[in-house]
C-alpha cells in the first residue's frame, strides 16, 4: 500500500508529551519504580526527607509543567503522519461501505499518547526489554557470557544506575 500521496485524517489528537516533567511514566520525576525505591532507601539511611533529595538533584516533583517546544514543524513527525494516513484510509473505506448500505458512518477520533506500557507495568516491561537485549548481545558477541536470570537482572540494574547518573549530570532541562 502506497501512502505517499494519501489523504491525512483530521480526526487525530496528538497528546504525546503532554504530561510535563511533574509525573512522567515511570515514577517521580521519571525515576521509575526502582529509582523511587532507591531514593527512599538512601533517604532513610541518610536521615533526610526524600523530597529534599528530589529538589536538590534538580528533579521536578510537581507544579506547573515547563513550557515545551514542539519537536519540529507540523507534519514533520513520520509516525504521526503514518497514523493520520491509515486512519484516513479506514475512514474512506468504511464511509463507502456504510453508504452502500444506506447508513451514515461516524468517523472515529484517534488519540496518540506516549508509551503507556511503562506506566501500566511499573517499569517491568523495560526490565524485560533490557534483559532481552543483554541476552541478544551475549548470544552475538563470542566472549560476552552472562549466565543466570539474576545475573541479567543485576547487569540491567547496573546499567540503569549508570544511565540515571549520566542523565542527571547531562540533563539540561
Amino acid at each position: 500500500m502506497r501512502l505517499d500521496d494519501a489523504r491525512q485524517s483530521e480526526n487525530v489528537e496528538d497528546r504525546r508529551g503532554m504530561g510535563g516533567r511533574g509525573f512522567r511514566p515511570g515514577g517521580a520525576g521519571g525515576l521509575g519504580i526502582g529509582g523511587v525505591i532507591l531514593l527512599l532507601v538512601v533517604s532513610y539511611f541518610l536521615g533526610v526527607d526524600p523530597s529534599q533529595l528530589l529538589n536538590d538533584s534538580g528533579v521536578s516533583t510537581g507544579g506547573a509543567p515547563p513550557a515545551s517546544t514542539p519537536a519540529g514543524p507540523p507534519g514533520s513527525d513520520p509516525a504521526g503522519e503514518f497514523a493520520k494516513k491509515i486512519l484516513a484510509d479506514t475512514e474512506d473505506t468504511w464511509t463507502a461501505i456504510f453508504e452502500r448500505s444506506g447508513q451514515q458512518y461516524s468517523k472515529p477520533v484517534l488519540v496518540l499518547f506516549t508509551i503507556p506500557v511503562i506506566l501500566v507495568t511499573l517499569g517491568l516491561f523495560l526490565l524485560l526489554i533490557n534483559i532481552a537485549l543483554l541476552a541478544l548481545v551475549s548470544w552475538i558477541v563470542p566472549d560476552f557470557d552472562i549466565s543466570g536470570f539474576w545475573t541479567y537482572v543485576g547487569c540491567v540494574f547496573v546499567i540503569w544506575v549508570v544511565n540515571t547518573v549520566l542523565e542527571a549530570i547531562t540533563d539540561t532541562d
